[in-house]
């Protein structure tokens, strides 16, 4: 919650993501971080990028195990365009942990760090 106060009385689970927004608007040195650290505030509200990606890896897992009851065949090989989607996805991960600490860092007042 923007107070400060969680569901128990503590502080809330987004209340650091919040505090770096609302500085970010006081100070606004550039509105495209305020976009970012608002995209951020939201998806720690709601998880629906989380979501969406464990959703995504649950298809997959029910597909391999589907894939094994029916036969067995060999797994297959993933393709260079598929491996190299994959690397992409995880160099996009990791730009965002340090685009989203930088942030955190430079407009969150409770040294909050996203875990590596």
């Amino acid at each position: 919650m923007t107070s400060g106060y969680g569901v128990n009385g503590t502080r809330g689970r987004c209340h650091a993501f919040w505090n770096a927004f609302d500085n970010c608007l006081s100070n606004i040195t550039d509105l495209k971080e305020c976009e970012f650290l608002r995209d951020n505030y939201i998806e720690c509200l709601h998880h629906r990028k989380e979501f969406a990606r464990i959703n995504e890896i649950s298809r997959a897992r029910e597909v391999e195990l589907k894939r094994q009851i029916d036969g067995g065949a060999a797994p297959a090989k993933l393709s260079k365009d598929e491996w190299e989607s994959i690397m992409k996805q995880s160099a996009r991960d990791l730009d965002h942990e340090k685009k989203v600490n930088n942030l955190m860092e430079k407009y969150g007042k409770l040294g909050v760090k996203v875990k590596n």
